[in-house]
């Protein structure tokens, strides 16, 4: 008799009765959501937060859909798709996270610092808070900040 040695993970390796159910209703998808910042020496959660649209976000959903559409465009004229200079890259990145921040209560000597595109571009090009920057773009990246759990759970 063969034995099974597929690799399985860690939450497949348990029998399905063991694993938590998940009912669609219990969570909601929000187009902003509060990303508090961890501490950039212990990583530990702090009360500090930057606010973020996230990917359903009218805004940034309507810029996502035009980048594409330049994309494409591009291809369908000639065939080809040129490859983007990592500069450009980095550049339309950053301009993002800027459009796609929508607040936060960020203080810089015990003052509150405004939240302004100025300001917002300012923090997340200046090399001592590459940090906080590092974590917006993570918060961006991804979807898992913009669910939450329904009003129903």
């Amino acid at each position: 008799m063969s034995q099974d040695t597929t690799a399985h993970p860690p939450a497949l390796a348990q029998p399905a009765s063991a694993l938590p159910a998940l009912d669609l209703l219990d969570f909601d998808t929000v187009t902003t959501a509060r990303l508090h910042l961890l501490h950039p020496l212990d990583g530990k959660r702090t009360n500090t937060w930057v606010e973020l649209m996230g990917p359903d976000h009218p805004v940034r959903d309507a810029a996502t859909l035009a980048a594409q559409r330049r994309v494409r465009a591009e291809l369908q004229a000639d065939g080809k798709l040129a490859a983007s200079d990592p500069a450009d890259d980095r550049a339309e990145e950053l301009d993002n996270a800027v459009a796609w921040t929508v607040g936060w209560n960020l203080t810089r000597g015990g003052q509150p610092l405004p939240c302004t595109p100025e300001t917002v571009r300012a923090v997340y090009t200046d090399l001592r808070t590459r940090w906080l920057y590092l974590q917006v773009l993570q918060g961006l990246r991804g979807r898992q900040l913009f669910t939450v759990r329904s009003a129903r759970s």
